[in-house]
């Protein structure tokens, strides 16, 4: 029996790379790095767009999914920005533009779209496949892997990538001289590296304790460099 082509999920080789127990296979891992332009200036979108992305206890895709990003009651600005982003990124790389935007729940939104998807999953370095799959109208298992974004990301780039990649954080969780990040430690102590790095003073975090989600803050004081770069238009 063929899965509905509708339902069908676009494999895409976003696939695990070691043996999961529960099946007993072993699935090779494909990413997109060695395929795109991440030098200066083209880079500056694929780093804007890291950036933007969350995660929450990393970034969860499934084998064959084509979601790039979900929203959650975020407003149409942000949407907006990413999916202006998301086209530009398909230009600079020679990529399908094939974006959908769906919302659920009236204010859920998923930005959608089987090469960027895999392009811009295949940008992390930090690839950790899960013991644990979803299943599609005909028993098939797709498997899930966590991305996380880290200092591998950064290694030989240009320092304006580190730049966009703030940009981006910022344009998502950003207020004025400030983030506001849940539940992905990981990602804060990148962000507050790579805001040290650059020259920002004062960089020091508050973490909610006790509450669920954890939420912490990381204030700064940016140099002109810095604040330019959160303030352009993306």
């Amino acid at each position: 029996m063929r899965v509905p082509r509708r339902r069908c999920l676009t494999l895409i080789g976003l696939v695990a790379s070691v043996c999961v127990a529960a099946s007993g296979c072993a699935r090779p891992q494909t990413t997109s790095r060695d395929g795109l332009d991440l030098a200066y200036p083209t880079g500056v979108t694929a780093y804007f767009i890291l950036g933007f992305l969350d995660e929450p206890s990393g970034r969860t895709i499934v084998e064959g999914d084509d979601l790039v990003e979900r929203l959650f009651c975020e407003g149409p600005d942000k949407t907006a920005v990413l999916t202006r982003e998301l086209r530009r990124f398909a230009h600079e790389q020679g990529l399908a533009p094939d974006i959908r935007v769906v919302t659920r729940q009236r204010c859920v939104t998923e930005v959608r779209s089987p090469s960027l998807a895999w392009a811009v999953n295949g940008l992390y370095v930090d690839r950790r496949p899960q013991r644990s799959w979803v299943t599609d109208d005909v028993g098939g298992r797709h498997f899930m892997t966590k991305l996380f974004s880290d200092q591998r990301l950064f290694q030989g780039v240009d320092r304006r990538l580190k730049l966009a990649y703030l940009a981006g954080a910022w344009v998502r969780h950003g207020d004025g001289d400030s983030y506001r990040i849940t539940n992905a430690q990981h990602k804060v102590k990148l962000l507050v590296a790579l805001l040290r790095e650059s020259g920002c003073a004062d960089v020091r975090t508050t973490v909610t304790r006790g509450l669920i989600p954890q939420v912490t803050t990381i204030e700064f004081q940016p140099t002109p460099e810095v604040r330019a770069w959160l303030h352009r238009r993306w």
